[in-house]
């Protein structure tokens, strides 16, 4: 049995990207109790080729031409922990045979190592050489993700999250919303476990922060994660690559750069976003931790409860776990903003 993965490098991927300046994009959805996904990628047509370019490691970046996208509105389950609600990128990961990943993950363009991403492990690999999806496609079936491509199928199971209702507020020139999600709760000390996120906009720069729970005694806390530097700096990089090979295609074929030169105008205007990006997040703080205020239930909870205050000057955060219910008072402009910035 083979897994379904095609090879792709940054010089592939620019081959590819001035081959079809109008490709087709195809979109998927599911619907569940907890929530939705969204999908929509572009649809390459099967080459008999691409079975021979499987590899072990290799990455496809599950479509053609611009990153596969999807947003969901719940949480989903992982090897790496909880989705949190937001958007993200896809790409799929040939593990071993018989095995493919999908790769979840957080980024403006195509996955590189080092950006942050959630797996999630096929269900099943099938090949069957009489029956050929000559273009790819993705659908849902319920909870099960299909995608065929040529003689292919690849089957993952989403399991979705319920989500806390969102608390949307703001502080001067500070937008926030806190998405928190209904997670089991394991017994005895919560530790570092990822219970949502707080997506904040300030004066038009928009950034997210993962929020980490901690719970241990008598105490307890929560801590802010951005990882939007890194990722910025990974994504420069990427494109910074696409962009030299592709300039170096036109050199070599000349007859290319009317095609080809719209896709570098494209990359480089995402490359001065970046950039513009990255010096604004320079003025923003980075990680920030919490204590809480510690408190005994009179009612045990074995899912994750979630409630807030919005008192005048801050904002209370409430989490119920256990046998433990852990307030924490956060104002965004104290952790967005750099002492002096």
């Amino acid at each position: 049995m083979k897994t379904l993965i095609i090879s792709s490098t940054v010089l592939l991927l620019a081959a590819a990207l001035t081959a079809q300046p109008q490709a087709e994009r195809g979109t998927a959805m599911a619907k569940w109790d907890a929530g939705s996904m969204n999908v929509e990628y572009g649809v390459p047509t099967w080459n008999d080729g691409f079975a021979g370019a499987i590899k072990e490691g290799t990455v496809w970046r599950f479509g053609n031409n611009l990153p596969t996208s999807c947003t969901v509105d719940c949480g989903l389950e992982s090897a790496n922990g909880p989705i949190t609600p937001g958007s993200y990128k896809l790409a799929l990961k040939y593990v071993k045979e018989g095995l493919a990943h999908l790769l979840v993950y957080q980024g403006s363009t195509f996955y590189a190592e080092g950006l942050p991403t959630y797996e999630i492990a096929s269900d099943s690999v099938t090949k069957d050489d009489t029956k050929k999806a000559e273009k790819f496609a993705v659908k849902f079936d319920g909870a099960k993700m299909h995608a065929a491509f040529g003689p292919y199928t690849v089957i993952f199971t989403m399991k979705p999250i319920k989500a806390h209702p969102p608390v949307e507020t703001a502080f001067a020139n500070v937008k926030a919303k806190i998405t928190t999600l209904a997670l089991p709760l394991p017994e005895g000390a919560v530790k570092d476990m990822k219970v949502g996120v707080a997506d904040v906009e300030m004066n038009g720069i928009k950034t997210a922060y993962g929020l980490f729970l901690n719970l241990d005694g008598d105490k307890g806390s929560l801590a802010f994660k951005n990882p939007d530097a890194s990722t910025v700096t990974t994504d420069k990089a990427t494109l910074n690559g696409i962009v030299a090979n592709i300039k170096k295609m036109i050199e070599a074929k000349p007859e290319m750069k009317e095609m080809a030169g719209s896709f570098v105008t494209m990359f480089e205007g995402q490359l001065a976003e970046l950039e513009k990006k990255e010096k604004a997040l320079g003025r923003l703080s980075g990680d920030k931790m919490i204590d809480g205020t510690l408190s005994k239930r009179e009612k045990p909870a074995s899912t994750l409860e979630f409630s807030s205050e919005r008192p005048t000057g801050k904002m209370v955060l409430r989490f119920g776990a256990q046998g433990q219910d852990a307030a924490f008072e956060i104002n965004p402009r104290d952790f967005m903003m750099r002492r002096g910035g």
